[in-house]
């Protein structure tokens, strides 16, 4: 339950910074193409760098957030199959015991039956008629 409250905050945070660099590119977008006649001064030049540095290392923490997003997603996956595994394998020790139960029965039987019919072969050698 934890965890999936904490990967829908999770979610909801990445959606919210995905807007606000969607809103940030979308300013320099305009700000490029306002300045496309090539009439910027310097100090709007500097502005429009430090936009774009920083702009690009939003762009570069969002690769490596997903990155991280995915690596998490198949790890999850992981422990799930895992988790799927060891169930299996408990399934198997139980079908496991239960055939050496039903195994000692058999040679139970086997040797109920084998001591039965050597009485009656001992029987019958004594009493020829029966």
């Amino acid at each position: 339950m934890d965890s999936q409250i904490s990967w829908d905050s999770l979610r909801k945070q990445a959606r919210k910074l995905e807007a606000q660099l969607d809103e940030q590119m979308s300013f320099c977008r305009r700000l490029v193409a306002a300045k496309a006649d090539g009439s910027e001064n310097d100090l709007e030049s500097g502005g429009l760098e430090i936009f774009s540095h920083t702009l690009t290392r939003h762009q570069e923490v969002l690769h490596d957030l997903t990155q991280a997003f995915h690596r998490l997603r198949s790890r999850q996956a992981l422990l799930k199959e895992q988790a799927a595994v060891s169930r299996s394998t408990g399934q198997m020790d139980t079908v496991i015991s239960q055939a050496q139960a039903t195994l000692g029965a058999l040679v139970l039987q086997r040797l109920t039956f084998s001591a039965i019919s050597s009485k009656i072969t001992n029987i019958s050698s004594r009493l020829p008629s029966v």
